[in-house]
């Protein structure tokens, strides 16, 4: 995977001549330029109001993302346009995203979505989040999160959880 937003991975000129080496292959990159819109403008043109299952892997612009997303849900007659299961990629894109910081902005995301009613569930690469309003009704849900074990207490299931 070499998608990147603005700027050519840093990597993709060492790669690209590796390739031209070894296989006798030049990979041509075409930069095209996308419109960038708000969740909630998604979610007017495309006329939904919420989602199950909120994927996200944005090359450092995910906590971005989830910002804009947290932005329209905690709307007045929003709330039921928080997603069940969230996932973004936590592999420190975000933090060095330009943000002229040391702040670890992934972090600092894990944090404001359990003030939003969120639980993280896994956190390494990808992290994962549950709505604790949703696995206190779905069985499916409480199965889900029942094979997972907590790092800090070494117990299994979501009761074990922070």
């Amino acid at each position: 995977n070499m998608s990147c937003v603005g700027q050519a991975h840093p990597e993709f000129s060492r790669l690209n001549a590796f390739l031209a080496a070894t296989c006798g292959v030049k990979v041509e990159m075409q930069p095209i330029r996308a419109r960038a819109i708000s969740y909630g403008a998604l979610v007017q043109r495309l006329g939904f109001s919420g989602v199950e299952v909120l994927l996200i892997d944005a090359e450092g612009y995910d906590c971005k993302i989830l910002q804009s997303m947290i932005d329209h849900c905690s709307l007045p007659g929003n709330q039921q346009a928080w997603p069940e299961l969230i996932q973004f990629e936590t592999m420190g894109h975000s933090n060095w995203m330009g943000n002229g910081s040391e702040r670890d902005l992934e972090n600092e995301m894990c944090s404001t979505l359990e003030k939003h009613g969120y639980m993280v569930v896994c956190n390494g690469k990808d992290t994962q989040l549950i709505r604790l309003s949703v696995l206190e009704r779905e069985p499916r849900l409480q199965r889900w999160v029942d094979t997972f074990w907590c790092h800090r207490c070494k117990e299994r299931s979501h009761a074990g959880m922070p």
